[in-house]
């Protein structure tokens, strides 16, 4: 007993001396290693990241190399990751040897975390470059708009090979960031795991200044998920609001479904404003529901919550829009009582091709109507463009069309809004969603009467207008999102539709 007591002591003491000897003495290799990147760091720009919009940092003062760049990334909230961590403890203990070669293999590293998934939920955005210039971007009279739901969910619901997540994303933030300036994206759940953090920290690389979420799950509420909304943008955003449904079925349930509103407003133009509202309505599983099936009688309760948001929130950082909407009303009253209003012209029906959706249609610069006078105290003139878009659930392709045309009404807001479907307006209705195994293993068999069969057009971007003539134009398209060489050909069981607005110059 007592020489097992003995050993153990012993064991206790040399231990402690191993781990106190760093405090009074490092090894040589590691000093010289240390003097260099300190000489490094003091001869390197630095580029400050501004708080680093993550809650978990601390407030210490913290800068790391950049290798994309060349530059330090100073924040000051910002703690080390536990990969950092690991890797001084390692320098710290190597050889000469060892240590410059732990130093070499540093840029890569960086790289590895700057680019990889994040799998550690507490790690920040240690790693930012300074916003580098679009090649593309839009001009500054023009918006890039993508509504997408991009069947991002959580860990552990899936449906062939994981639904190739980390692959889909990887390709989404190479693709598809630098084609867009906003981006309202569903089924962008960030629960139970770390995508949606790594995603606004590559669009933050990217360029893209705001991100807004959805309402979040809890448990009280019995929403196990978040509400799967997130809208990144260029734009910074000036206002925002949250609504979560106060209904539903099946599993959707269990998510916390809802809208966003987000007033983003022109870093450029001062007085051109986008009010995005992003919404997932309830799902009902089925191409042609019956309109008094569970789903459909829920989500319409939805759309009228929907509509009630939109015009409260709209109301508010837009007061305008009702007295265009006043002026709209008297002015069609009295065409009513003076002059005989002919008939609408019959629409023909779009015919879905699919393919002939892909390429987007030039802007023509006839479809800008002139601008408005200024404003007489300010000088300004203001452009509103609303926007309500997403994934509504509603297949506008189904025979009848009864649940469509009961949405295009109460979009109207009680009569305050015009209701344009954009797509729909544009001859560029096609279908927008199709299921996952027609995209992955039997992307082989997939022929239009799959469309026809299983697919739906399920996906908006309706135009609210206070008047019917408004002083910008926006082209739309359905952008698939197409991948090649990958188990799966786009990366969204979901087409995403682009809108490209156009303010007057």
């Amino acid at each position: 007993m007592r020489l097992a007591f003995l050993l153990l002591a012993l064991l206790y003491f040399f231990s402690s001396a191993s781990a106190l000897l760093p405090l009074h003495q490092e090894p040589k290799a590691a000093l010289l290693v240390q003097s260099e990147q300190q000489q490094q760091f003091a001869n390197t720009p630095k580029f400050v990241v501004p708080n680093c919009d993550d809650d978990n940092h601390t407030t210490e003062d913290n800068c790391h190399p950049n290798p994309m760049s060349g530059l330090y990334s100073c924040c000051a909230r910002i703690r080390p990751s536990s990969t950092a961590t690991k890797t001084a403890k390692k320098t710290a203990g190597h050889s000469a040897a060892s240590s410059l070669s732990s130093t070499s293999s540093a840029p890569r590293e960086m790289q590895k975390i700057n680019n990889g998934l994040d799998r550690d939920r507490d790690r920040p955005a240690f790693v930012q470059q300074p916003p580098q210039p679009d090649p593309i971007a839009a001009a500054d009279n023009r918006v890039r708009l993508l509504t997408y739901n991009f069947f991002l969910r959580p860990p552990f619901i899936s449906d062939y090979k994981g639904d190739s997540k980390d692959e889909r994303l990887s390709l989404f933030i190479s693709d598809i960031l630098p084609r867009y300036d906003v981006l309202v994206m569903q089924e962008t759940f960030s629960g139970y795991s770390s995508r949606v953090s790594h995603l606004e920290r590559a669009a933050r690389r990217a360029g893209y200044h705001s991100a807004v979420r959805g309402p979040r799950g809890s448990v009280t509420s019995g929403h196990l998920l978040d509400a799967g909304l997130l809208v990144l943008s260029r734009w910074p955003v000036t206002a925002r609001a949250t609504l979560t449904f106060s209904h539903g079925v099946t599993v959707d349930r269990l998510a916390s479904k809802g809208a966003t509103y987000s007033l983003h407003e022109s870093p450029t133009r001062q007085g051109q404003r986008l009010h995005v509202v992003n919404s997932h309505l309830q799902a009902s599983y089925s191409t042609a529901p019956r309109i008094d099936d569970p789903s459909v009688i829920c989500r319409t309760q939805q759309v009228h919550e929907l509509a009630r948001f939109v015009a409260e929130n709209v109301g508010v950082h837009w007061p305008r829009a009702a007295e265009l909407a006043a002026e709209r009303e008297a002015a069609a009253s009295l065409a009513a009582e003076n002059v005989a209003v002919e008939p609408a012209l019959p629409v023909s029906p779009a015919s879905p091709n699919l393919a002939s959706a892909v390429s987007p249609l030039p802007v023509s610069p006839d479809l800008v109507i002139p601008a408005p006078p200024a404003n007489a105290t300010t000088g300004l003139t203001p452009y509103d463009v609303v926007l309500v878009c997403g994934d509504l659930n509603i297949n506008s392709m189904q025979p009848g069309g009864a649940e469509y045309a009961q949405l295009m009404t109460l979009m109207t807001c009680g009569g305050r809004f015009r209701v344009t479907d954009l797509l729909r307006e544009q001859g560029r209705e096609d279908y927008t969603q199709i299921p996952w195994v027609w995209l992955s293993q039997k992307r082989h068999a997939l022929t239009p009467d799959i469309y026809a069969k299983e697919g739906g057009r399920l996906d908006y971007v309706l135009l609210l207008e206070p008047m019917a003539e408004m002083s910008h134009a926006i082209e739309t398209h359905i952008d698939p999102c197409l991948v090649e060489g990958a188990a799966f050909s786009q990366l969204s069981d979901h087409m995403g539709v682009a809108a490209h607005i156009t303010f007057p110059q």
